[in-house]
């Protein structure tokens, strides 16, 4: 995998907000430019290498209230 393209895709584009919620879930909020491209599993991948987080495919998008093109991003962390 190309990660030199994945980081200049997401570079400033993402950041951490709980590392884990009540749900078990890691929540990464996404904005910028992320909002209309969306990320796929490769990106997921670079996102919980950044922040040292367990990888896992189990992740899902939950759009945000506001006005904008942001969204969160949910990675399970429970087993």
């Amino acid at each position: 995998m190309d990660w030199s393209k994945v980081h200049r895709k997401l570079a400033g584009r993402f950041r951490l907000l709980e590392r884990r919620n009540d749900a078990g879930d890691c929540v990464i909020h996404c904005f910028g430019s992320l909002g209309q491209t969306g990320v796929n599993n490769g990106d997921v991948r670079y996102i919980c290498g950044f922040y040292g987080i367990p990888y896992s495919e189990d992740w899902r998008r939950e759009e945000t209230r506001d006005a904008g093109d942001s969204f969160y991003l949910l990675i399970k962390t429970d087993a």
